[in-house]
């Protein structure tokens, strides 16, 4: 059989989608890492708890991971602009108002107008489930529902002492600290498990995406 020259490689190569990634390609990756660092820099929880909310940033190159391969558009679009300008206007909202769950989305929904732009758009919505793990990338939950872990301690130290005497063991409470058998023993806040939480978020996305995120429905994200 007879190989195929050079020249047909050249020709067979130039027929390939491509993407011309000159100075202009990179501001929009550029804005998004700015974005998500200020994002970041908000949450004083990656520095009190770095092992809770750091392996959170995992949820990215898993959203990349899992989407893989990204097929190209022929040729890249400009993002739309109103969803660039919803989700310009979310992500600063959100850092000015100190609200991380809004500053995620509007992060997400940057990326998803990036992307919008340069992948087929039949392979964007086969990955729609897949953005919830940029929106899990974000420690809100611990950030934005602190006082949620109060209500996870309370209920943890009444199960405790419930079970306790369940037993047969003498056992009081006072909020969440707890007396058992005549050691005292306290709920910190570590085991409120939001940290947690939503980490079984980004567990829980990247499941749903591989049991049925082929079958998501064609409707548009955000």
């Amino acid at each position: 059989m007879e190989e195929p020259s050079s020249q047909d490689c050249r020709r067979r190569g130039s027929s390939l989608p491509k993407i011309n990634f000159g100075k202009d390609e990179w501001k929009w990756p550029a804005l998004l890492v700015f974005l998500g660092v200020s994002v970041w820099m908000r949450a004083p929880e990656w520095r009190r708890a770095p092992g809770e909310t750091l392996p959170l940033l995992a949820a990215l190159p898993l959203f990349f991971w899992l989407g893989a391969p990204w097929p190209r558009r022929q040729t890249p679009i400009a993002p739309e602009p109103k969803r660039a300008v919803s989700g310009l206007a979310a992500c600063g909202l959100g850092i000015g108002l100190d609200l991380l769950a809004l500053a995620a989305a509007g992060w997400t929904l940057l990326l998803a107008a990036w992307l919008e732009g340069r992948v087929d758009p039949e392979a964007i919505r086969r990955r729609r489930v897949l953005f919830l793990l940029p929106l899990l990338a974000f420690p809100w939950v611990s950030h934005d529902f602190a006082n949620l872990g109060w209500w996870f301690r309370i209920s943890g130290a009444a199960a405790a002492a419930k079970f306790f005497g369940l037993l047969g063991v003498e056992a009081a409470r006072a909020g969440t600290l707890l007396e058992v058998g005549g050691a005292r023993l306290a709920v910190a806040p570590a085991c409120a498990g939001l940290g947690a939480l939503q980490a079984m978020g980004v567990a829980g996305a990247a499941a749903a995406y591989l049991t049925a995120g082929s079958a998501a429905p064609a409707t548009p994200i955000a």
